[in-house]
């Protein structure tokens, strides 16, 4: 299915201008209902920049356009996580239907919700995505300076294959990981579906 056209001058309201103490509050009195994944839709451009703005160091961050050329490609899928109406994250992937794999581009959570389980739910549902199109296998670059990152994605047994050296603009070097499928699909279905 083909994306929407996507307008990148269009006005996108940003809902991420949390104080200290409302975040505070935010991580306190999370509740799992109200998170809710939906597909992307042309008007959450802008926060989503401004999420992957806030996750990562401007080297390694996308800007509107890089975000821009991603989206829309029809190869592309994106996943958004919203709690209580507002987008906390979002996973962005390239599936490559002749070679049967995803390729995972970006997985941001805003930090105010970061280690509560929505970084799971939203590899859950790549999972479960990757299940249903019976690719072969994902695989994604981490920086090497993001631990909580490369223990997410072991979690779900992803395994590093290579170091790439200076991979990102400011020389940092980062990590390919890939998740076959095969003998770890039950390990696969199991973690998906704790989520």
């Amino acid at each position: 299915m083909k994306n929407p056209p996507i307008n990148a001058t269009a006005h996108c309201p940003t809902r991420l201008g949390l104080s200290r103490r409302e975040s505070r509050s935010k991580r306190e009195g999370f509740e799992r209902a109200k998170l809710r994944l939906r597909n992307f839709k042309p008007n959450d451009l802008g926060v989503l920049v401004e999420i992957d703005s806030l996750c990562f160091p401007p080297a390694l961050a996308y800007n509107t356009e890089h975000l821009l050329g991603y989206l829309r490609h029809r190869s592309v899928t994106t996943f958004i996580a919203e709690y209580d109406r507002h987008i906390i994250g979002f996973v962005l992937v390239v599936r490559h239907k002749r070679e049967k794999y995803i390729h995972l581009v970006t997985l941001d959570v805003i930090p105010q919700y970061q280690g509560l389980g929505v970084g799971k739910w939203l590899l859950g549902a790549v999972l479960q995505m990757a299940a249903s199109l019976k690719v072969v296998k994902i695989q994604l670059e981490v920086a090497v300076t993001n631990p909580n990152a490369i223990g997410l994605y072991r979690t779900f047994g992803f395994r590093i294959t290579r170091r790439l050296k200076k991979y990102y603009a400011d020389n940092t070097d980062g990590l390919f990981m890939v998740l076959s499928f095969g003998a770890q699909s039950a390990h696969l279905e199991c973690a998906s579906n704790k989520n």
